[in-house]
């Protein structure tokens, strides 16, 4: 595992999920600048079942906002209610996308800067969902998809549950 100044534990596996290839090459490239290791996901699901496949295994997840099917804000809503201990980062090609979720966002084109020290807030061992003062998700959707979780440990099913409460993407 890599060795990064940002808090390092030993484990600095970070999981980026982004559906623009290029988007992914470049800020992997700048995230390994920082001695950090990233697997990648092109969405939102398998970004999800990574997660799940390897509890503990990642220390930060950056997701896209504007992903293709499951929406990048119900990955974060999903792991802000069944993940919380892991750190998030977000990506928005968009001011707007980047208000909706209350979290720091990064604008692309992703500043190497911008992105360096974004992580290490990130990986710093704060919460950042301490800052976010709601959820999204309306109270229904949020117990529909505890229910989904709390029965199956399913964290794809409950983020769809929770995708169908949010607001659209712009």
């Amino acid at each position: 595992m890599g060795t990064g100044d940002p808090g390092s534990t030993g484990n600095d596996l970070v999981l980026l999920i982004e559906h623009d290839a290029e988007v992914r090459r470049r800020v992997r490239r700048m995230l390994e600048a920082q001695h950090l290791e990233v697997v990648e996901a092109s969405n939102a699901i398998a970004g999800l079942e990574l997660i799940q496949r390897l509890p503990g295994a990642f220390r930060l997840v950056i997701t896209d906002l504007e992903l293709p099917g499951l929406s990048g804000t119900a990955v974060l809503e999903a792991l802000r209610h069944f993940r919380p201990e892991l750190a998030v980062l977000c990506i928005a090609g968009s001011a707007t996308a980047a208000v909706t979720t209350g979290l720091p966002c990064l604008q692309k084109p992703v500043a190497e800067e911008d992105l360096a020290a974004q992580v290490a807030a990130a990986l710093s061992g704060r919460s950042l969902w301490q800052d976010v003062r709601a959820s999204l998700t309306p109270p229904e959707n949020l117990a529909r998809a505890r229910a989904r979780y709390a029965a199956s440990r399913d964290l794809v099913a409950a983020a769809l549950e929770l995708d169908r409460g949010l607001p659209p993407d712009d």
